[in-house]
């Protein structure tokens, strides 16, 4: 729970709407930047600058849109040399590996102001000075004057870098050219959507780029010549979608900034995977749950619309805590996609016996729009187990599709007989949907079975504790 917790806080903060610094006096604080250096704040007024802080956070949506008009800010103004300084104060950001966070950030979005984040060293951290700031949200962006009084609040909305140099032209912050620091073009590369045959990238050029170009291709490791001539040149920062792609496929997809002198800058790179085949409509699953002794099993079926979906096990009670939308939010974010048909098989230990649980899912349609979720509600009788989760841990009302089976009876479908590979002797269960043993069957090595006596219909089929879906047509 402490996860989700916290990733709902931080959805919360970043909700991207003004909520600016309580304050009006500074408050001073003594820290150590992302490159080692020592950071005093009331140092750096008493030498007659102004100051201007962004709190952020790396994985806030507003926060990212941001960073590029603030970074271009900071040439515009002299680059921390002449009437104001910039720095950017995280509360919960890190660099540890193997994630290193503000490693990320500082590249992707070419910051060269100071950076303090969560375990930065010195007196105080992002995290205390956040707290001193009573920060309400983020990003907050504000400007303390040389006197020690904000001046301003917030900046928000950031719709350009000048918004920002307009916000603080009225206090005779002037525009200068960087002391021996010439900018080089650079760009943000973000992908926004990726859909069966498109994907979308949104792409932020700097002031020093005066085009781009940008280009999808399989091929990894492409250099700036060969972008040039195979990509789409850009002028306007904006989303761009790459059509005409295959379905369920890796691609690169690659900026190449450029300045007015025909100068490269870095080459970013970000990679992407189209959904898989879709027919046109709207995505829909079906899901089936089955209790059968020592086990909970699920089988899904997508229509043709569905690119690919996801599915999980939730209790009810969670579900009610959390909403319908935050338990979508948290089922997409599972990291594991599925394409067609999927059979899934649970030990019973992850349940709790008389709880009740959904089942449920949702998916894309090839143009990565979300159909209706679909539910099963069911509840775990006796022999259920104690609930502990040994791959969430700290969420074991949540459980996430991640499972496999690797058992298999063939053909499947059948009609009247099924063969059952085994090494020595074991004994073959026959369930129904209903978790009834409806077959029991002694068998030796290679087996078949007749399946005469069973009607029509999903079943399944357990050995030595391992569960097949079969088919009786």
């Amino acid at each position: 729970m402490k996860k989700l917790f916290t990733l709902f806080i931080a959805l919360v903060l970043s909700i991207g709407v003004s909520a600016q610094c309580p304050l009006t006096e500074a408050v001073d604080f003594k820290t150590v930047d992302h490159h080692g250096q020592e950071i005093h704040l009331f140092d750096i007024l008493d030498g007659g600058q102004y100051v201007l802080i962004d709190f952020f956070f790396t994985s806030c949506g507003p926060c990212q849109n941001a960073a590029p008009k603030v970074v271009d800010a900071y040439y515009a103004l002299g680059c921390n040399q002449h009437d104001v300084f910039f720095m950017e104060i995280s509360p919960s950001d890190h660099n540890d590996a193997p994630y290193y966070f503000i490693d990320n950030w500082i590249a992707n979005y070419g910051v060269e102001y100071p950076t303090i984040y969560l375990t930065s060293g010195g007196e105080n951290s992002g995290e205390d000075i956040c707290n001193m700031y009573q920060i309400p949200a983020y990003p907050t962006m504000v400007l303390i004057s040389p006197d020690r009084k904000i001046v301003v609040q917030d900046i928000w909305p950031v719709n350009s870098v000048e918004t920002i140099l307009d916000t603080l032209a009225p206090f005779g912050i002037e525009e200068h050219e960087c002391d021996g620091n010439t900018q080089a073009p650079a760009i943000v590369l973000d992908i926004e959507r990726e859909a069966s045959y498109a994907i979308d990238a949104k792409f932020t050029p700097n002031a020093a780029s005066a085009s781009y170009y940008v280009l999808a291709s399989t091929q990894a490791g492409l250099n700036a010549e060969a972008i040039k001539a195979q990509g789409t040149e850009l002028t306007e920062g904006g989303v761009h979608t790459f059509t005409g792609l295959s379905a369920s496929t890796d691609y690169n997809i690659y900026a190449l900034p450029v300045s007015a002198e025909g100068e490269f800058g870095e080459v970013k790179v970000e990679t992407a995977k189209t959904k898989c085949e879709a027919t046109a409509g709207e995505a829909a699953i079906e899901l089936n749950v089955a209790v059968v002794p020592g086990f909970v099993i699920a089988d899904a079926f997508p229509n043709s619309a569905t690119s690919e979906y996801h599915y999980a096990f939730v209790k009810v009670s969670k579900f009610e805590e959390w909403g319908e939308e935050y338990a979508i939010f948290q089922l997409l974010r599972d990291n594991n996609p599925v394409c067609g048909n999927d059979f899934w098989q649970l030990d019973v230990a992850y349940f709790e016996e008389g709880v009740e649980y959904y089942c449920y899912g949702i998916g894309y349609n090839a143009e990565a729009e979300l159909g209706e979720p679909t539910y099963v509600r069911f509840t775990v009788g006796e022999g259920g187990g104690d609930d502990d989760d040994p791959e969430d841990p700290e969420d074991p009302d949540y459980i996430a599709e991640n499972s496999s089976i690797e058992f298999t009876v063939n053909p499947n479908p059948a009609k009247s007989s099924v063969n059952v590979n085994l090494n020595g002797d074991a004994q073959v269960k026959f369930f129904d949907m209903t978790g009834r043993c409806v077959k029991e069957v002694n068998a030796i090595n290679n087996t078949t079975i007749n399946i005469e006596d069973l009607n029509k219909g999903i079943y399944f089929v357990n050995v030595n504790g391992n569960v097949q879906k079969l088919v009786v047509e």
